[in-house]
């Protein structure tokens, strides 16, 4: 199958009242960058009426693709499976609610320009991140947990936005394990000890109503496993070596960015 520019994976369970905005600003940012794209909607067995919602929206929509799971799974299952039934040269992983406009992706088009190999939003700090003063609060002790657990670079490993040079993202989720929320840290290190390059920049971020994270309970839950993630991700590498990307490799990936970029203005970094 040949290889489109970018893939935008999206999972989702009972996004109904969420989803649809987001898919409509979605397809008109990338249809307006002029450029092959394509759209993978992981329903993990939603039963809000998504799915038949889903499949009607895809029969008018050539880029968007449907993946169906047979019972709720969780995010990070959802997740894999998108990411490894994807073909684009760089993969977008986004959140269904939104929070993230979709033009803010150029941000991190720009550090894959510049030679990342991941490149992940933040919502830590500044103007233009609006969350409740719990959320921020359990951000940043988690954020703390993370990097004492694991050594991740990523200030904001718990961000629904990220993107991955295509080859790095099919190696790094074919190796993961993790199906619940904490597979955004077992990614990150896995990248992190294989010693692919890590970038982060701030992303314009809006709390909606809706999550499925639930603070106090899932908190707990993920900083438990925490503390066992860093060895499991160690005996996952011993059976598989460190991809090398050639210059070329690295050359056909950056001039991906600029088709993004010079239709919709540079970035403010």
């Amino acid at each position: 199958m040949a290889r489109c520019d970018l893939s935008v994976v999206i999972p989702a369970y009972n996004e109904r009242d969420r989803l649809p905005p987001f898919l409509v600003q979605i397809r008109e940012f990338f249809d307006h960058a002029g450029f092959d794209y394509n759209v993978i909607v992981v329903d993990d067995g939603s039963t809000d009426g998504s799915t038949d919602w889903l499949e009607e929206v895809s029969s008018n929509w050539k880029q968007l693709t449907v993946v169906t799971l047979p019972c709720n799974s969780g995010k990070g299952a959802a997740v894999r499976t998108g990411v490894l039934s994807a073909n684009g040269k760089v993969i977008l992983v986004t959140d269904a609610d939104g929070a993230t406009p979709i033009s803010e992706v150029t941000h991190l088009l720009a550090l894959i320009e510049s030679g990342h190999d991941i490149a992940c939003g933040s919502r830590l700090a500044g103007e233009k991140t609006r969350r409740s003063g719990l959320r921020r609060v359990s951000g940043i002790i988690f954020s703390w947990a993370v990097w004492v657990c694991s050594g991740v670079p990523i200030r904001d490993t718990q961000c629904g936005f990220k993107i991955f040079c295509g080859d790095v993202a099919q190696q790094l989720f074919g190796l993961s394990q993790e199906n619940g929320f904490l597979f955004d840290v077992e990614i990150l290190l896995l990248a992190h000890l294989q010693g692919f390059r890590l970038g982060e920049t701030q992303v314009e971020w809006t709390e909606i109503p809706g999550s499925k994270v639930r603070l106090v309970r899932d908190g707990i839950r993920m900083l438990h496993q925490l503390f066992g993630l860093r060895s499991r991700a160690i005996r996952l590498l011993a059976i598989c070596p460190r991809m090398c990307y050639s210059q070329s490799h690295r050359d056909e990936l950056a001039s991906i960015a600029p088709n993004v970029l010079s239709t919709s203005g540079p970035p403010e970094l």
